[in-house]
């Protein structure tokens, strides 16, 4: 299991519409409308992204994400698919999540 899916099963099981998680900022669910809830306090580390987002990308879109352009694709996990899109900051990754 990749360290993203602990975060992709509260987008599946709370009803949200995307997850955000961006350097210095709170992992965060946005649900239809507008609304967002925060699913901790604990700032997220650029360089824990980052590993996250190498993690997870698809084999040949590594050089694309270091050269800092956005990635796009679809990503399959034990709870679900979604598609991601994946951006290499100054600071670390930014990655969201839609079903």
């Amino acid at each position: 299991m990749a360290k993203l899916d602990k975060f992709l099963i509260h987008l599946a099981n709370k009803g949200a519409s995307s997850l955000l998680l961006e350097p210095g900022g709170y992992p965060t669910l946005e649900f239809p409308g507008g609304h967002r809830v925060n699913l901790s306090l604990q700032e997220l580390l650029g360089t824990v992204l980052d590993g996250m987002a190498k993690e997870i990308l698809p084999p040949g879109e590594e050089t694309s994400y270091l050269r800092g352009e956005k990635v796009v694709f679809p990503y399959n996990s034990d709870e679900g698919s979604y598609y991601l899109a994946v951006l290499r900051t100054s600071m670390g990754a930014r990655i969201i999540a839609t079903l």
